[in-house]
């Protein structure tokens, strides 16, 4: 494999996570919407490759766009790993004395960018009339009637799809994942389960809840313990109230586990023990610490989605498309 593919599959590997992330946070806000029909959003967007065009009429195409898919209650109001990838396309050009006539094929592919895997592949023609192509383009945009592809049910049929692949595959993921697990592997285990996406009609979400809850604590003890080993070595190495502010530093944010809450109590007594009390100020080392604090129970979804964004690495979305919006 070429590094170019490797690299290629990297940013892939992050857009997926990402977009995952963004639609878990959908889902709180979309639960009364899940009752009417499906806890899936699409946002429609361009390969930022395609044509020619400016960013104003690209604006103006993607709103038509979300605007019949709003209609049919598939949008959400943020961007979603759930994608139509909108591709105009020209296949004709003639000149009509001082106007340009251009004809376009206009693509529709619904892809799930997690998996990779589009659920749904539609066209429909276009045409317009301008002086420049951009005029032309936004022309043919203004003529442009969706229900002449017949969006509606092709985008309610890949729902359905999308629905259905889930639910097929839900036990291969979370086995896969308990596997991870099982061998300590839990970046890995939490970055896997992130192919789930967080719907409430997923035929296996309680399982997929208790398992990810199981992940996250097992990651959390081995993280704290990892920190109070670093920790514990660098006051070893330098005992003074720089070393202590050091510490702080390196336990900013941990998760006091069972397991290794005696091992912070026993570092945390020696720094008081070694500092004159004028020197350390316990209650300013515990704000540093707590900086960033995760409740486990409550803040499990997205405490996962920041270890598996992690994982993956590198943000790499606004270089592959084009939604309409500056995220």
């Amino acid at each position: 494999m070429s590094s170019s593919s490797v690299d290629k599959k990297n940013k892939i590997m992050w857009i997926k996570i990402q977009i995952a992330a963004l639609a878990i946070v959908l889902s709180t806000a979309m639960s009364a919407f899940a009752q009417k029909q499906t806890d899936i959003s699409l946002t429609p967007v361009m390969d930022n490759s395609t044509g020619d065009f400016s960013e104003s009429t690209r604006a103006i195409l993607l709103n038509k766009v979300r605007a019949g898919i709003t209609a049919q209650g598939h949008a959400g109001s943020e961007v979603s790993r759930f994608i139509v990838l909108v591709n105009p396309e020209v296949t004709d050009k003639q000149h009509n004395n001082q106007n340009l006539m251009f004809t376009y094929t206009l693509q529709f592919s619904v892809i799930d960018l997690v998996m990779d895997k589009t659920y749904g592949s539609f066209s429909q023609q276009m045409g317009g009339v301008g002086k420049t192509p951009d005029q032309a383009f936004a022309d043919a945009i203004r003529r442009l009637d969706l229900s002449k592809s017949r969006l509606s049910a092709k985008l309610s049929a890949s729902v359905s799809e999308m629905l259905k692949f889930y639910n097929a595959n839900c036990g291969h993921i979370l086995e896969k994942s308990r596997l991870y697990m099982a061998a300590g592997k839990y970046e890995a285990a939490l970055g896997n389960l992130a192919f789930l996406p967080d719907l409430s009609s997923l035929s296996c979400k309680k399982e997929y809840n208790t398992l990810l809850l199981s992940v996250l604590k097992r990651y959390t003890a081995y993280k704290c313990q990892a920190q109070l080993t670093e920790a514990k070595k660098e006051w070893s190495l330098n005992p003074t109230v720089e070393g202590a502010k050091s510490v702080s530093a390196i336990l900013s944010g941990i998760t006091l586990s069972a397991d290794c809450k005696k091992d912070f109590d026993i570092l945390l007594n020696n720094i008081k023990g070694k500092l004159e009390h004028d020197q350390f100020d316990e209650k300013e080392f515990s704000k540093q610490i707590l900086k960033g604090y995760i409740d486990i129970e409550r803040d499990a979804i997205s405490a996962s989605r920041d270890i598996a964004v992690a994982y993956y690495q590198n943000n790499f979305y606004k270089d592959y498309y084009y939604n309409g919006k500056d995220y």
